[in-house]
């Protein structure tokens, strides 16, 4: 059991790197506060739904005006330095939220609570990552080539994927999103496997640039850093930037 002062101060106090890690604090803090107001002095445990406060999940949470709503409020609290229009403001927040809500849970329960349950709507799912629902899934399993960091990010809130997973020893999903945030025109590379299936999931296996060569070495070095052990791996000026996860 811990009292609610001191989780604000240990969320408070959370060491953060970068201004996305500083805006997701700065969330839970506000998410909790809004949960432990109708507490007393003390908090033992705290779930997800309480956090969610009647939304089915962090997109509608995000859509529905429990947070921030002007996108250049959200950029700024996120990502100051992008442009305004460089991406869908209000799913952005969705996946900052959902990071939020661990980082509360990791806190006052001690330990993450299971956000991985995969949401079984496949059909929602499938138009998210093919544009339409009448997807063939030869052997249980279909391939996609091209995924953007705005349909990732749906599909991140509308729980289809955990930030936690990860394919084989490809980096953990959330090592992705953190990178095309950093570095817009980058698409995910993976596959999804039919509701069929008992290991029902959507799983990322590689990124690629959908124009050649990387605009800084920052940028280069950050790529390598992060996929060297891949199993393919491309980059340079004259090639695409790539990399593949067997």
């Amino acid at each position: 059991m811990r009292t609610i002062k001191s989780v604000v101060e240990e969320l408070e106090h959370f060491p953060c790197s970068s201004a996305w890690e500083k805006g997701v604090r700065d969330y839970a803090i506000d998410m909790f506060l809004g949960v432990a107001e109708y507490k007393r002095t003390w908090i033992s445990d705290i779930s997800e739904k309480e956090l969610l406060d009647g939304e089915d999940n962090w997109l509608e949470y995000s859509h529905n005006g429990c947070a921030l709503v002007y996108d250049k409020n959200i950029r700024d609290a996120l990502c100051p330095d992008e442009p305004l229009d460089s991406r869908d403001w209000i799913d952005t927040q969705a996946v900052a939220l959902l990071e939020a809500a661990e980082l509360i849970l990791r806190v006052v329960n001690e330990e993450i609570e299971t956000l991985s349950v995969y949401n079984p709507n496949i059909k929602y799912r499938d138009m998210i990552l093919f544009g339409n629902y009448n997807v063939e899934y030869p052997g249980g399993c279909c391939r996609f080539d091209n995924l953007t960091l705005k349909n990732l990010e749906k599909l991140i809130a509308n729980r289809y994927i955990a930030l936690g997973d990860r394919h084989n020893n490809a980096p953990a999903v959330e090592v992705f999103v953190n990178f095309m945030l950093d570095y817009p025109g980058y698409v995910a590379t993976g596959y999804a496997i039919t509701n069929k299936r008992a290991d029902y999931r959507v799983s990322l296996d590689g990124l690629e640039k959908q124009v050649e060569g990387y605009d800084t070495k920052a940028e280069l070095d950050r790529f390598y850093e992060l996929f060297s052990n891949a199993d393919e791996l491309v980059m340079g000026t004259e090639h695409k930037m790539r990399c593949w996860f067997d």
